[in-house]
Parts: structure tokens; C-alpha cells; sequence
């Protein structure tokens, strides 16, 4: 089976303001709203469970028809307790999605679920087009080779055998993870990459926003 995490419990301090990034107004809607409507529409999903403050479910919000669970003090506590919440077997399918990225479609995450039922963690990831130079202070130590690197974006997809694992090794510690991949390879465990989306950002700023609305139109 597959099934969708939605971490939403955050409070998206670095955007400012007096909303939370995910209920950010876009068009008319929330930015998790937008989300919601991509991950329900797929038609791939058996449950999608949003890990939020219960108190901020409005009705619209209801309305999508997937599960609300009150979220952790950070994301990965979050999703650890969504993942808790679905209690998926071995093979079953996970996607993480942050909620802050509205402009996710049906297609990446399509195929993102196909992928990792075929190799198991699968991230999407898109090239990187300046160039990088590693710099301490304000001196550059060197320029790196950008063709080795990528930007991670989400949808990220694992078994459930390998979220297992992380939780079990991670023993309740989960603060030193940037993501659920960084945890895997930490494991020695094999990750693999899709195509992602450049339209496929993560609102983190007031100009991103705008952005956003632009892809939306476009």
C-alpha cells in the first residue's frame, strides 16, 4: 500500500509574519491546501495523514478527507508519529512532502511512488547551475564540481522496512538528520534519485511566494 506525511506542525519563523508558512494564503488558498490537493488527486495514496496542531484544522481543510494528527515539536518528530499512526508493513510505500512546497504536481509524485517500489528510497533532486566554491569566512578554499552535486527537493519516498531502521537505530535522537535520506546513508543503506521539478520549490521567503503564484499561473 501507499501512504503520504505531510509534516505541518512547524512554525516557519524564517518567513516571519504572524501566520505559519503552511496556512499561508496563495491564490486563495493554503499553501497546505495546494498540497493536499496534488497528493489526493494522485489516486496513488490509501491514506494521507497531516501532522499538525489539531487546533488549526479548519473545516476546509477537513474537507480533503485525510487523516489529522497532532505533530512533534520538530519535523522528523512529526513524522515519526504519522508513521506511528499509519503502522505500515515492511514493503509499504511512505512519501514525506513538506507542506511548504505547493507547486508539487501529480506526476512527480507518481513517479517518485513507482521508483521507490522498485529500489526502496528514492529522492527527488535537480542540478545545480552556479558555480559552488567552498569558502571559509570570506576567503574561497576551492570551487567544487557542481555536476556531482544536486538540490534535494520532496517528495521523498521509502519502504517502510527502511523508515524502520531509522527509527530503530536513531533510538528517540532524530535532531542530527537534515532528512530521512541523510539518515539512511548514515545506515549504509542505498539511496536513489529522480528527476525533480524546478517549479517545485519550498516557500521559505516572502519572494518565494511570489514565485509560487507564478508557477501556479504558468
Amino acid at each position: 500500500m501507499n501512504y503520504a506525511i505531510i509534516p505541518a506542525a512547524g512554525t516557519g519563523t524564517r518567513f516571519g509574519g504572524q501566520v505559519k508558512k503552511q496556512f499561508l494564503e496563495l491564490k486563495g488558498r493554503s499553501l497546505l491546501e495546494w498540497v493536499l490537493d496534488e497528493f489526493v488527486e494522485s489516486g496513488v495514496f490509501s491514506k494521507i495523514v497531516v501532522c499538525t496542531h489539531l487546533n488549526e484544522v479548519s473545516d476546509r481543510l477537513k474537507s480533503f478527507g485525510v487523516d489529522f494528527i497532532e505533530g512533534g515539536a520538530t519535523r522528523f518528530e512529526s513524522i515519526k508519529k504519522g508513521f506511528e499512526f499509519l503502522s505500515p508493513q515492511t514493503d509499504d510505500i511512505i512519501l514525506i512532502h513538506d507542506a511548504a512546497r505547493p507547486v508539487i504536481t501529480k506526476e512527480l509524485i507518481k513517479q517518485v511512488a513507482q521508483r521507490t517500489s522498485e529500489l526502496g528510497a528514492v529522492i527527488p533532486v535537480t542540478a545545480l547551475h552556479d558555480t559552488i566554491k567552498e569558502v571559509n569566512g570570506t576567503q574561497v578554499v576551492r570551487t567544487i564540481d557542481r555536476s556531482i552535486l544536486k538540490a534535494v527537493q520532496t517528495p521523498q519516498g521509502f519502504k517502510a522496512a527502511y523508515l524502520s531502521a531509522v527509527y530503530d537505530s536513531a533510538r528517540g535522537d532524530l535532531s542530527r538528520y537534515t532528512d530521512e535520506a541523510k539518515a539512511l546513508e548514515e545506515l549504509g543503506l542505498n539511496v536513489y534519485t529522480v528527476p525533480g521539478d524546478a517549479k517545485n520549490i519550498k516557500v521559505t521567503t516572502a519572494e518565494d511566494l511570489k514565485l509560487a503564484e507564478f508557477y501556479l499561473d504558468n
